[in-house]
């Protein structure tokens, strides 16, 4: 793979971890409110549910990357591919439990997707180390 096409990769993370903080961050918010409507919480939570999708499939895709040898160690795209990987595994990860712990604790399905996001970010750091 070219550094052009990593580097659209890691912008491509990149971006999509600052809506995924944002959404947090409303979230946060939300649940500190007492009144606000269920229905605004669960259209944040939609959101935040096609985020996790979304960098899922980018993480995945940047595994085999790795792992083909299209994304190598030591190059600028990788060291900040596993900074933003690290990002999530390291603090992304425990605020998101915590705040949707606060909002009524974590669905079956939302728990899955956030173990998956969490390990494959895991195996990209650990490919990367």
């Amino acid at each position: 793979m070219s550094e052009y096409k990593a580097r659209v990769l890691v912008d491509l993370i990149a971006n999509k971890l600052i809506q995924h903080l944002t959404a947090l961050e409303q979230l946060e918010e939300l649940s500190k409110n007492r009144e606000v409507e269920p229905v605004e919480i669960g259209s944040h939570l939609s959101r935040l549910r096609g985020l996790r999708d979304s960098l899922i499939r980018d993480a995945e895709r940047a595994l085999e990357l790795i792992k083909g040898g299209e994304i190598l160690r030591g190059g600028e795209s990788s060291e900040e591919l596993y900074a933003l990987a690290g990002y999530y595994v390291e603090g992304a990860y425990h605020t998101e439990m915590r705040i949707l712990d606060r909002l009524g604790g974590v669905l079956r399905e939302d728990h899955e997707q956030i173990e998956r996001l969490k390990n494959v970010l895991k195996q990209v750091m650990e490919r990367l180390e």
